[in-house]
C-alpha cells in the first residue's frame, strides 16, 4: 500500500458505533428482571400493611357477624392507631401503583422500539419528581 492511500485509509473517520441488538435486549431483560423483583417488594409492603389493619380490626369485629364491626369502645389512642394503619396501607398501595406506572411506561417506550434504557430513565426522571 502506498503512504498516501495508508494515510487516508487510517484516518477515516467512522461513526461511533452503537450497541448490539442483542446487547441492549440483555440489558432491558435485566432490567425487566430487576423491576419485577421491586414490584414484589413494594407488593409485599402493600400486603403487609393491610394484613396490619385486617389483624387491627378484628379485634372489634362481632362474634356472629364477621363482616361488621364494633368501634364504639375505641379509645382515641386505639383510632390513632388505626388511621396510621390506614394511612399506611394507602400510602404503600400509591407507591406500588406508581412505581407499575413507571414501569408500563418504560415497557411501552421498549415497544415503540426505543432501545436505550438511559434515555428512558430520563424520560422518567421529571414525572417522579413531579410527584
Amino acid at each position: 500500500m502506498s503512504q498516501r492511500l495508508r494515510a487516508t485509509h487510517t484516518q477515516k473517520q467512522f461513526p461511533p458505533r452503537r450497541p448490539h441488538r442483542a446487547c441492549s435486549t440483555l440489558v432491558a431483560v435485566a432490567e425487566a428482571e430487576v423491576s419485577l423483583g421491586r414490584q414484589g417488594e413494594y407488593r409485599e409492603t402493600a400486603r403487609a400493611a393491610a394484613r396490619k389493619r385486617v389483624i387491627f380490626e378484628q379485634r372489634f369485629q362481632f362474634e356472629n357477624l364477621p363482616d361488621f364491626f364494633d368501634f364504639s369502645k375505641i379509645t382515641s389512642a386505639q383510632l390513632d392507631e388505626h388511621l396510621k394503619r390506614l394511612l399506611d396501607e394507602r400510602a404503600a398501595r400509591l407507591e406500588f401503583l406508581a412505581y407499575l406506572g413507571i414501569c408500563h411506561r418504560g415497557a411501552t417506550a421498549m415497544l415503540k422500539g426505543e432501545r436505550n434504557i438511559e434515555k428512558i430513565r430520563e424520560q422518567e426522571m421529571p414525572k417522579e419528581q413531579s410527584h
